[in-house]
């Protein structure tokens, strides 16, 4: 009769489940005739080459070097290593580290965009497995668009290959992402991001793989607190913007000055996409009221204000960010 480990070993390689509830089952992509070793991510089976793995990662390597057991896990006659990953990650991994067409990773054709469901795979596991420099490769699409630069982000607009949109809630994850590897500078544009949104904010949003990415309570608070300080802000920008005196010597029909600016400020306060907690989005629209030179002071006041609060963003939501605002941040 065959002992245990014969009948798991037989079990895997006619890809029969382990657990009575999955059946293994080899991935369409990643599954080479000639692989030395099969990972087996939930009940997806992936054959790739141990050396080739183990060189670009210390962690595999260590995870490879582990004596195994007397009777080891076999798949097609190559040991099988069970990891704790989402099949959808790993395949995202494995397209870095074993490449069939892209020979460098993420990097887009002009026009196109990036998979943020790839992006964030890629930063999670290459932090898991230590594979630094593919961690900084992802994070660095991501950091264009959470920027800690205000130059970059003037016009709240500012986007990298990875696309978002204002209320986006994947910002999210890129909370998550941040804290995960440290990527402090990411904090204040994505937890701003955040605390745009709305119930989504708490409930999250679920991954590709099925995973509900979701905001610590603690960032949760911040983002509360921060939109109360964002609204204060926009409030006291938009006085100051409208409320100081017009150079009547700049003016070009010499009647801006004695226009009413309080009523322009009442006027753009009923809307809400214009004064409101969205303070690093220009908000004085086109006016046909001023004259060009007037409407451009206004304006050049409006830049003045959004930069004053990006200086200030780390601390209205609630974190500290070393060198935010100085040399080549602010400007």
């Amino acid at each position: 009769m065959a002992d245990d480990g014969s009948r798991k070993r037989q079990r895997l390689e006619t890809g029969a489940a382990t657990d009575a509830s999955l059946e293994i089952q080899r991935d369409e992509e990643f599954w080479f005739r000639d692989g030395s070793i099969v990972l087996i991510a939930r009940n997806i089976a992936f054959r790739v080459y141990q050396g080739l793995i183990a060189e670009q990662s210390d962690i595999f390597r260590d995870l490879f070097a582990v004596p195994q057991p007397m009777n080891p896990d076999m798949m097609d006659d190559c040991p099988a290593v069970h990891l704790s990953d989402s099949p959808e990650d790993l395949r995202h991994l494995l397209r870095v580290l074993l490449p069939s067409q892209n020979r460098y990773f993420l990097k887009p054709l002009k026009g196109e965009s990036i998979d943020f469901a790839e992006v964030s795979a890629i930063i999670r596991l290459a932090h898991k497995y230590g594979i630094q420099d593919v961690q900084d490769q992802a994070l660095s699409y991501l950091k264009i668009s959470f920027t800690d630069k205000f130059s970059d982000h003037i016009d709240d607009h500012h986007e990298g290959p990875v696309a978002f949109e204002l209320n986006d809630v994947r910002a999210i994850a890129v909370v998550n992402l941040a804290r995960l590897v440290g990527a402090d500078s990411m904090l204040p544009v994505a937890l701003y991001r955040c605390s745009q949104l709305g119930s989504e904010i708490i409930h999250g949003f679920s991954r590709e793989d099925g995973t509900r990415e979701q905001l610590t309570a603690d960032d949760l608070g911040r983002c509360i607190n921060g939109k109360m300080a964002l609204v204060r802000a926009s409030v006291m920008a938009a006085f100051r913007i409208l409320l100081a005196p017009l150079s009547a010597e700049a003016c070009m029909d010499g009647h801006c000055g004695r226009k009413d600016l309080a009523h322009v400020l009442d006027d753009l306060a009923q809307d809400d996409d214009l004064i409101t907690y969205r303070v690093l989005t220009p908000w004085l629209p086109e006016c046909d009221m001023f004259c060009k030179n007037c409407h451009d002071t206004l304006l050049s006041r409006d830049l003045k204000e959004r930069r004053n609060i990006w200086l200030q963003l780390p601390s209205f939501m609630g974190v500290a960010v070393e060198g935010w605002g100085g040399a080549g941040r602010a400007n």
